[in-house]
């Protein structure tokens, strides 16, 4: 299995965090579990960290049963669909953002 993560290293002002999430709960999440063979798509907010850990955001993760399936959903017309929509909200975000694609031991 392959894990596709986007880590948003920063922050969201208080005062816009809850336009920010919402709009990644209910306009982005829906249209990534809608990539050609995804498997799983969520998003995760850290609660607690580690006294010095760097400001981790959220991670939005999505498992793909291999790489080229991953491939596929990435030339999705669903992609540009959640970069525009991110588009509206990124300026809400103060920080950078990593992405890691993984291969899942087993």
């Amino acid at each position: 299995m392959i894990i596709r993560t986007a880590q948003f290293m920063g922050t969201v002002a208080s005062g816009d965090q809850t336009k920010f999430n919402e709009t990644v709960d209910q306009k982005v999440l829906p249209i990534l579990r809608q990539l050609p063979k995804i498997l799983q798509a969520e998003v995760l907010r850290p609660i607690t960290s580690d006294p010095g850990a760097p400001a981790l955001y959220q991670v939005l993760q999505l498992r793909f049963p291999n790489v080229a399936a991953m491939e596929e959903a990435l030339e999705s017309p669903n992609r540009a669909k959640v970069h525009e929509i991110m588009s509206e909200v990124l300026p809400l975000f103060e920080g950078e953002i990593f992405h890691y694609v993984s291969h899942v031991a087993e």
